[in-house]
């Protein structure tokens, strides 16, 4: 039996989730039962996943995998939260969020400009936030400077931020602040986000 090819064996009356069938992984053999595969298009989550499990939502039309915790989208998406040019005082820059899903905020990053001025007692900061559907703010990684940086050099900053949101959030945002004296600030801020499902 060992030595008999899969396309000689007697084909099996139905599928069973109790069945095993082999897969290739990386070089190595392995099994899945049908179970698992059944579950890879499915309309819910499975129970009792394993870490790095994918699941296709066919309902959502999205894929999923299991990152310990959550059930995270596969897909790792931008949200541009526009542009800032020029400025001398204190702006925010707002997006509106889907509410549809809840998001895994993943981390954060400013390109930035600063004219002229820019050092240790003369600089920005930049802060990343969400708001609830209760108007609350709250912060959300820690505060991007610009005090170490060259002024008049284009520098890009990242933060990371891996906060899960619910579906009461209803936009994403951050503020600029001058810390008095430093040139005008010119910004384009980014978050990353996965989707989660449930």
């Amino acid at each position: 039996m060992a030595d008999t090819k899969i396309s000689a064996l007697t084909a099996a009356s139905a599928a069973l989730g109790t069945q095993e069938i082999p897969v290739n992984e990386g070089g190595v053999s392995k099994k899945l039962t049908v179970a698992q595969i059944a579950s890879y298009g499915a309309t819910s989550m499975p129970a009792g996943p394993a870490t790095n499990q994918r699941v296709f939502r066919t309902d959502l039309g999205l894929e999923f995998y299991w990152d310990g915790t959550r059930w995270l989208s596969t897909t790792l998406y931008e949200l541009a939260l526009g542009a800032g040019e020029n400025l001398a005082i204190m702006a925010n820059l707002v997006r509106a969020i889907s509410t549809d899903l809840a998001l895994y905020l993943v981390d954060a990053f400013v390109t930035w400009y600063v004219a002229t001025t820019n050092n240790g007692t003369h600089y920005w900061t930049f802060q990343f936030y969400s708001t609830a559907g209760s108007n609350t703010d709250s912060n959300r990684g820690s505060a991007i400077s610009t005090a170490a940086g060259s002024p008049n050099v284009y520098t890009s900053s990242t933060i990371v931020i891996g906060v899960a949101l619910t579906t009461a959030s209803i936009k994403v945002g951050v503020q600029n602040l001058n810390a008095t004296g430093a040139g005008n600030l010119y910004w384009y801020p980014m978050i990353r986000y996965r989707k989660i499902a449930t």
